[in-house]
């Protein structure tokens, strides 16, 4: 079972992250997350809330996915939240399904996100409630490869980090260095716990995080 590779550590996902394997997905590795942590209310703007879908299984079988103990291929395309105005996530979600697709893979660009040029503001409302896009996501049975970074390319601006970083010379990025660790922990540590309660094992959509 898959699930019994979970990492309590979230500092270990964070520098397997940055192996350079990671940026070729045909060949990563897939990692399922177990996240603890509280958030802070008044750093974070979120309306997001519990799928409401029971747990399902998702592991990997001799010749390919299970989900529930069947055999699953995913058949899956990009799809950014952070690109497609709320209004319009239905829809794109619905023509996806159309396409004969069962599985999106979503990122989460954390400059998006950060509401503070000093950091430790977040906003996940509105056409930044991903919570909200994972939902209708799962009604719409389409599963989700998670990809949050923190680096995410993806041609996004700076790859999805926060400008300010570069406001410090001394801190080194898409690297081990401590002070870089530190503020992509920091950004973890919001985004994980809201993404544990859509893991698939919760009920949730998403299936894998690259």
């Amino acid at each position: 079972n898959f699930f019994s590779f979970l990492f309590k550590a979230e500092r270990v996902l964070i520098q397997l992250m940055m192996v350079n394997m990671f940026n070729m997905f045909p060949y990563a590795c897939v990692l399922f997350i177990l996240i603890d942590g509280a958030l802070s209310s008044s750093s974070v703007m979120s309306t997001m809330t519990t799928p409401p879908s029971p747990p399902r299984n998702f592991t990997l079988g001799p010749t390919s996915f299970l989900l529930d103990g069947e055999e699953h291929y995913l058949r899956s395309g990009e799809l950014h939240y952070s690109r497609i105005p709320s209004a319009l996530w239905e829809d794109r979600l619905d023509r996806v399904k159309a396409l004969g697709l069962n599985a999106i893979q979503v990122y989460v660009p954390w400059n998006f996100h950060e509401r503070s040029f000093v950091g430790g503001e977040y906003d996940f409302e509105g056409d930044r409630d991903i919570g909200r896009f994972l939902s209708l996501a799962s009604e719409r049975g389409l599963l989700v490869l998670l990809r949050p970074g923190p680096y995410i390319c993806g041609e996004w601006d700076f790859g999805g980090l926060p400008a300010r970083l570069l406001s410090d010379q001394s801190l080194k990025i898409r690297t081990y260095d401590e002070a870089y660790m530190s503020e992509v922990t920091a950004w973890f540590d919001v985004l994980l716990p809201l993404m544990q309660p859509f893991l698939v094992e919760n009920g949730g959509p998403i299936v894998m995080v690259q």
